[in-house]
Formats: structure tokens, C-alpha cells, sequence
């Protein structure tokens, strides 16, 4: 087997990727830079049969999704590794720039996982961030509002929370329904309303919680 990025292989040579062997496989992740699988790049199969004699064949080629593709089953897509550290060994509860903001939080909220930020998002405008908290309505009405942006068709389940106390057996998932609008092709924002009122309860919290396979 005998594989060329851009063109027909030859029959013989160095090529991108060569294998004589029998059941032999190739399991290579799309890279930014270098070979193989380029993104945009085409490339051509060919296999050679140097026996002499007719041969049975059979390829089967799976084709994946490069942006949630995680072959190291570690929690992070391969390509937002590869593409910030050069690298796939760190997983999502590592903490690479020293914020305090572990890798998936970084990946879930559109961070750079190298560089110490703990901005938060810019309600109504920004599209990227950890999550806004604030309070709408007027006096023992007001009630907060969540805010966060969320990765579209990702493996990966956000649930907005709020709590009376920060204690972890207080945080209950938000009974309003989300108000849900697109950013682009990759992202969405995401908007929610307690039901409690400070008149009901003087101190309220929220958080989203994120969960991986």
C-alpha cells in the first residue's frame, strides 16, 4: 500500500507512506503542519501487487471528525492539543498556564490553555470566556442570569446550576428552559434565568457543570 498526498503514487520509491505488509494499517490524526492529512489536502491510494499472481484485497478506510476526534481517550479533542501544545498526553483536569482553569474548562469555554486568563464573558457580545453571572429585574424581583457560551456537536454536556449555598449538595439544574442563539458554525450562546428571587432567597449562586464521556 502505497499512499501520496497530492499526487498518484508510484509503483515504487519513497513515498509519503508505504507498507508491505499483510493487514497492515495506518492511524494518523489530521496536523496543522507536515504530512499526513493535512486539512484541504487531497490524497491518492494505490496498491501493488509484486507477487506475480492474482492477490484478494480489501480496504476499509473511517473517516472522523477532526475538531472532536480524541484518539487517546483523554477527554480533549486531539486537534485543540495539537494545535495549542504540540501534543496529546494532557488531559482535561491538567492546568497548563497555572490559572486555575484545568484544560476542559479552557476547551469548553473557548480559552488559551497556554496563556493565564480568567476573563469572563462578555454578556451579549463576547465569544469566549468563562461564564457571566449577573442579576436582572429590579429590587426583591431581581433574580441572576446565567450566561456562557457552548461548543456546538461536541461530545461534551453543559448544565446550568444554581444554588442557594456553595456547598455541593445545594446546586440544583436550572428548571427555565435556555434561550439558545447561534454565534457561527462552531458556537452558540446560551442564556438562563433562575426562578428564585433575591426576595426569596438573598444569596444566590450559579455555575455550569460540564461533563465528558
Amino acid at each position: 500500500m502505497r499512499i501520496e498526498q497530492g499526487t498518484l503514487p508510484g509503483v515504487a520509491g519513497n513515498q509519503h507512506y508505504t507498507s508491505s505488509g499483510a493487514d497492515s494499517s495506518l492511524n494518523q490524526p489530521l496536523s496543522p503542519s507536515g504530512w499526513p492529512w493535512v486539512p484541504g489536502q487531497t490524497y491518492y491510494v494505490r496498491f501493488v501487487n509484486s507477487s506475480g499472481g492474482a492477490l484478494p484485497i480489501t480496504f476499509t478506510m473511517k473517516g472522523r471528525t477532526a475538531l472532536t476526534d480524541d484518539e487517546d481517550e483523554d477527554g480533549l479533542p486531539d486537534a485543540w492539543e495539537n494545535a495549542y501544545f504540540a501534543y496529546t498526553g494532557y488531559g482535561t483536569a491538567d492546568d497548563n498556564d497555572g490559572d486555575g482553569i484545568r484544560n476542559l474548562m479552557e476547551w469548553a469555554f473557548g480559552l488559551n490553555p497556554t496563556v493565564a486568563n480568567v476573563a469572563r464573558l462578555v454578556p451579549g457580545t463576547g465569544t469566549t470566556g468563562l461564564p457571566a453571572v449577573m442579576l436582572t429585574g429590579s429590587g426583591s424581583t431581581r433574580r441572576l442570569v446565567l450566561e456562557y457560551v457552548r461548543r456546538k456537536n461536541v461530545m461534551l454536556t453543559y448544565t446550568a446550576q444554581f444554588a442557594s449555598a456553595p456547598g455541593a449538595a445545594s446546586w440544583q439544574t436550572a428548571a427555565n428552559a435556555p434561550v439558545v442563539t447561534d454565534i457561527d458554525a462552531f458556537w452558540e450562546r446560551v442564556v438562563v434565568e433562575d426562578t428564585v428571587t433575591v426576595g426569596e432567597q438573598p444569596r444566590r449562586f450559579g455555575r455550569v457543570l460540564l461533563s465528558a464521556p
